[in-house]
């Protein structure tokens, strides 16, 4: 665990940050840390780049112990202990056909509105559990996914578990998507990937627009009314929210358009397309989603 004393920015180095008084979820407290730390923590606002991120960076070992079996039954259950909200539905709402085809709609606009895809001939996705949201319009392309979880992957889908194994070969395009909001380091995880992309290989990455310093009355409302839960759980939350608006959770990081920008040109990429729209969520309705198109130089 690494408790940052540091107020600079993480992304654009700014020391024009406020810091919010934050705690830790008890979910996360007891998975994580077995309720062995302090509860308390901070969160930092960035007013130079708008980003926003925990003073409670999780090593390499600590964040293994919360996605080790990352929503299997066991996963399921803990959480709900603590979240009466996370049932098993949410936890397998992966599976929502909406939800699907909406990413993979808006994924095909960004990239065909700047990918000739019959040049590309191997898609990775970085992090992306089985590989289910690779996108369609690469039908043709070799596709792989690196997930350290060792999930089955999609059929037609090449499963990576070793980062030896990994680095074997270089990719054309990369996908990354909602990764970047969990992890300690974020620039880390770019140079990651800049380390398996061919050069002038295309970079995809996807992050949910949801800082708590740009969130709207709209989100919440669609929590308020939501059929999938009832009332019970639904003021249980509210409450929660009310008594303690920053709780840290699986989300470490928060981007705006401009810190995502900066981050990406810092690691030497050149942005090709930036966007911010709405797509199908299969909890709350409809969310907001950050997206990037780059090239590796």
């Amino acid at each position: 665990m690494k408790n940052e004393q540091n107020r600079e920015c993480l992304i654009c180095g700014s020391s024009s940050t406020t810091v919010k008084q934050a705690v830790i979820s008890d979910f996360l407290l007891e998975r994580i840390w077995d309720n062995k730390i302090d509860k308390q923590t901070e969160l930092i606002f960035c007013s130079g780049c708008g980003f926003a991120f925990y003073s409670l960076r999780p090593t390499d070992e600590e964040m293994s112990r919360l996605y080790s079996g990352y929503r299997n039954e066991q996963y399921q259950e803990q959480r709900q202990r603590f979240e009466s909200w996370y049932t098993e539905e949410v936890n397998n709402c992966r599976e929502d056909a909406e939800a699907y085809e909406s990413r993979q709609e808006h994924m095909r606009r960004i990239i065909l509105d700047a990918v000739d895809v019959s040049t590309v001939r191997s898609v990775l996705d970085y992090g992306g559990d089985t590989g289910l949201n690779i996108p369609r319009v690469f039908s043709n392309a070799e596709k792989y996914v690196f997930d350290i979880s060792g999930v089955e992957p999609e059929a037609g889908v090449t499963g990576i578990a070793d980062p030896d194994e990994l680095r074997k070969r270089k990719y054309d395009f990369i996908m990354n998507t909602a990764v970047l909001e969990h992890v300690s380091d974020p620039y880390r995880l770019l140079k990651n990937i800049s380390e398996v992309s061919k050069d002038g290989g295309l970079i995809y990455l996807e992050v949910p627009f949801d800082s708590p310093f740009y969130k709207r009355r709209l989100d919440d409302l669609q929590f308020l009314f939501n059929k999938k839960f009832s009332k019970k759980v639904i003021f249980e939350q509210f409450l929660r929210t009310l008594r303690t608006p920053y709780i840290m959770h699986e989300h470490l990081n928060f981007f705006t358009p401009r810190s995502f920008e900066i981050m990406v040109r810092n690691a030497g990429w050149e942005i090709m397309d930036t966007r911010v729209e709405k797509v199908r969520n299969p909890i709350v309705g409809r969310t907001r989603i950050l997206s990037l198109l780059a090239r590796t130089k």
